[in-house]
């Protein structure tokens, strides 16, 4: 009888220790998969900034690259904060930041998916190129390094919406 108790204990030690693994892996699984979501709003945001000026140096010869990585940014924030939320990898204010830059990128004219859009309004051509100033002032810059990281891309991201 006693061996079997001992027995007992020790598989229930190994299964212990197994659970314990797998519920780590997946949680540090969870904070990869959020990171990643929050390298595409960087990212995007860089994109966008090189695209702006790019454009405002060439006239506005095809101002659809801009709109629709403006629209790219949108849904790389709205994944970002739902993974964010229903993850909980992200505090109260970072979701706020995030909130917050999606209201302002909501200001802009709505894009319809691969609708090209080869006329923008003199107005509307500034806007963006104020925004560009604001993104080239904070420095969002890929430099594809791994030392992208949440706490970079939320500080970048909470400097951005401060300047909004």
């Amino acid at each position: 009888m006693r061996d079997k108790v001992k027995m007992f204990l020790v598989i229930s030690m190994v299964l212990n220790v197994l659970l314990i693994g797998t519920v780590w892996w997946g949680y540090s699984k969870l904070g990869y998969v959020n990171e990643r979501v929050l390298v595409d709003v960087y990212r995007n945001i860089s994109q966008l900034e090189e695209l702006i000026t790019d454009q405002t140096e060439d006239d506005w010869s095809n101002p659809t690259l801009v709109t629709t990585k403006m629209e790219d940014l949108f849904w790389a924030l709205i994944t970002s904060m739902n993974v964010g939320a229903e993850t909980n990898m992200l505090s109260q204010a970072e979701l706020t930041a995030l909130i917050d830059l999606q209201v302002y990128l909501q200001t802009y004219e709505p894009v319809e998916p691969f609708k090209e859009t080869n006329d923008l309004t003199e107005s509307e051509k500034l806007r963006y190129e104020n925004f560009g100033q604001i993104l080239s002032k904070i420095n969002f810059k890929d430099d594809s390094n791994d030392d992208i990281n949440k706490g970079f891309i939320l500080k970048k991201v909470e400097e951005l919406v401060g300047e909004l």
